[in-house]
């Protein structure tokens, strides 16, 4: 996948700016996402070979942090955007078939992010899609409806059920909480790229 691609899947679109971050770090995008149950700004460096801030690679040195990418919380506002990709990952083209035809392009589902913990320092992050787990059911788990060509090649979930109750995954206990109900799991979607937070909680 292209660099450009990561950042899509795992960022979606946000506002591009040219100035800098608290501590005076230079960022390049930045979006709403959620952490411990909060709307929370994230700040993103883009590859420097794409004219942003921020590496290429993922550094050994930056520290990491887990960004579960799950059906957003809010149908109306959803912070990652449905979007679409070429499927040919290489070139950035559409693929052609037998006819010559441009073939349909491969959805980015619409999705929140909500990252396992507040990282106040810039960190590779690492994106993985929250599917239904082998223990989920209509009963237990709400899950968004999946377009069509979904990279994902499965529902999103939004919700599980806890001790009776309703409950979103905009918090990363609840994320792990259902993986160990077995309620939901987790699908490795990509390299993100740099990001730090900034809390900005919701009134």
């Amino acid at each position: 996948m292209t660099r450009r691609g990561a950042l899509a899947i795992l960022f979606g679109a946000g506002a591009l700016v040219q100035t800098a971050a608290a501590a005076d770090i230079a960022f390049d995008l930045t979006k709403k996402a959620w952490v411990d149950g909060k709307t929370v700004q994230v700040y993103v460096q883009m590859p420097k070979a794409r004219g942003g801030h921020g590496p290429n690679e993922p550094s050994k040195n930056k520290g990491k942090v887990d960004v579960f990418l799950v059906a957003p919380v809010s149908d109306a506002e959803p912070y990652g955007p449905q979007m679409s990709m070429p499927l040919d990952k290489i070139s950035g083209k559409p693929m052609l078939d037998a006819n010559g035809k441009p073939m349909p392009d491969v959805i980015v589902p619409a999705h929140d992010d909500t990252f396992e913990r507040f990282a106040t320092k810039p960190t590779d992050t690492y994106g993985y899609w929250i599917v239904p787990g082998p223990k989920a059911t209509p009963e237990t788990v709400a899950i968004q409806a999946m377009p069509a060509n979904s990279m994902v090649g499965e529902p999103l979930v939004q919700r599980i059920k806890i001790d009776g109750e309703w409950v979103p995954l905009n918090d990363a206990k609840t994320v792990r909480k259902g993986m160990e109900l077995g309620l939901v799991a987790k699908k490795f979607a990509t390299w993100g790229g740099i990001a730090w937070l900034k809390s900005a909680p919701k009134h």
